[in-house]
């Protein structure tokens, strides 16, 4: 709100764009608040994997039945569900999954074929309406519910996951070579269909200086992050995690954001179930190459913390 207010007079973004962002954050931590001290979380997570489940298969319905595919001039195309686009979608079929993982962390064993049945789900979304990142997303997020337990010590480590994602968010700006070594070109262009000039990202990169010299302190805005970006870059956002952060909110932004990830990972360590922070991992993974750190990623920070409390609640009773 700090950082839309200030910029109200210098783009014309409107202020409400991060009044509705704003109150979406609020309203969702005082659910999970009044959750924790009614002692009703689970029951208050069951609630919301039924509402998205449901609009999950509503938009899956309607993806195959009324498809809305609107192609460019230059031979492209975008297709819009009933949720959003491409990246609505999946993230929104990700957080049921997260959440069904959540709710049946001591049933996974006895349920495997439901289990096996929603990750699937999840990759089947993914492929169908092409998301190359949460495909990528999907098989790390695998890797860590299967290996996880193996480091989880470095994993619930606050500092370490700072550190985890200044690396992946500067990989790729530091280093575009990186891109052309043999192995990574192949997963680039065979695994994730994607090019090695990353759809355009590599130019983004090269404007690092002058997104981060928008307005060091606090950013332009959630609500002038489109036209800013356009400006500098010439794309709809800067496709990086990081520099999304700094081109909003400033270095003030990425302080706060810094401090409520290592305060979220030292709660997360009263909780036996890491599903939540295997997600956070994700999102932090993806962000080397889009934009995570938006409401999905708060999301899973509350969850993380509406576990944590409970927890704490119950052992102090």
């Amino acid at each position: 709100m700090l950082s839309a207010i200030m910029n109200k007079n210098s783009y014309t973004g409107s202020i409400w764009v991060a009044v509705t962002f704003s109150l979406q954050m609020i309203f969702l931590m005082w659910y999970c608040q009044y959750l924790d001290l009614s002692g009703h979380a689970r029951l208050g997570i069951k609630c919301l994997y039924i509402l998205i489940a449901f609009y999950c298969i509503l938009s899956d319905v309607l993806m195959v039945v009324d498809p809305h595919r609107t192609f460019f001039e230059w031979g492209g195309h975008t297709d819009m569900y009933f949720v959003g686009e491409k990246f609505n979608v999946t993230y929104l079929h990700f957080l049921l999954v997260v959440l069904y993982f959540l709710l049946n962390k001591k049933k996974l064993s006895k349920k495997r074929l439901k289990t096996t049945g929603m990750v699937v789900w999840l990759l089947i979304v993914s492929v169908y309406s092409e998301c190359s990142t949460m495909v990528a997303g999907t098989i790390l997020f695998i890797l860590l519910m299967c290996f996880g337990k193996k480091i989880n010590n470095i994993l619930l480590k606050p500092l370490f996951s700072v550190i985890f994602l200044v690396l992946c968010d500067t990989i790729l700006i530091l280093n575009y070579s990186l891109t052309q070594v043999p192995a990574v070109k192949m997963i680039i262009e065979n695994i994730l269909n994607e090019t090695t000039d990353l759809t355009g990202r590599v130019n983004i990169y090269a404007k690092t200086a002058m997104i981060m010299n928008a307005n060091p302190l606090y950013g332009v805005g959630i609500d002038n992050n489109y036209e800013v970006s356009m400006r500098l870059t010439h794309a709809a956002d800067v496709q990086n995690g990081i520099l999304d952060i700094i081109l909003s909110y400033g270095w003030i932004g990425v302080i706060i954001l810094f401090v409520f990830l290592m305060y979220v990972i030292k709660q997360s360590q009263k909780n036996d179930n890491k599903v939540t922070i295997y997600a956070i991992y994700v999102y932090i993974a993806l962000s080397i190459v889009e934009i995570t750190f938006r409401q999905g990623m708060y999301i899973y920070f509350l969850l993380t913390l509406l576990c944590s409390w409970s927890i704490e609640r119950r052992n102090n009773v």
